[in-house]
């Protein structure tokens, strides 16, 4: 399972039901996992943008394995997410690796050693060096990621 949680700055205005979203990990040997929500694939749950599918874990087929993609504005145009997928993620053999997010045309991404955990790799972007913005991350990463 890839379980990410994660937040951007997108450039505004910024509406994640209409646009698409696309999550991928990958390492020097290539690509590991990706997945693609449509435009209109979140809806609007009060301040939440939500995607659910119950079946991705004995379904893997329909949406890339996505059970779940959760998206909220927070403050000064900062979006967090949480994303969950179910795949097989057999062909990590490498620390280095890296993940990508794209939504409406804009790309972000970020490559950097993953720490092994006992039931996979763990990545939490807070302890980066040269993180000088405080909680904030800039455009081009996103906050933690986690896969098991």
């Amino acid at each position: 399972m890839l379980h990410l949680k994660a937040g951007f700055f997108p450039v505004e205005p910024y509406d994640p039901v209409l646009c698409d979203f696309r999550i991928s990990l990958s390492n020097v040997n290539g690509l590991i996992y990706e997945g693609e929500l449509l435009p209109g694939d979140l809806e609007r749950k009060g301040r939440k943008n939500l995607f659910k599918d119950r079946l991705a874990r004995t379904s893997p087929k329909i949406r890339d394995g996505i059970g779940l993609t959760q998206m909220s504005r927070r403050l000064e145009g900062f979006w967090r997410f949480q994303f969950k997928a179910f795949a097989q993620l057999d062909a990590v053999t490498e620390d280095e690796m890296t993940l990508r997010m794209e939504t409406c045309g804009d790309r972000y991404e970020l490559t950097t050693q993953w720490q092994k955990i006992r039931n996979g790799y763990k990545l939490n972007l807070r302890n980066l060096p040269g993180r000088n913005r405080g909680p904030k991350l800039r455009r081009e990463s996103v906050a933690l990621a986690v896969w098991r």
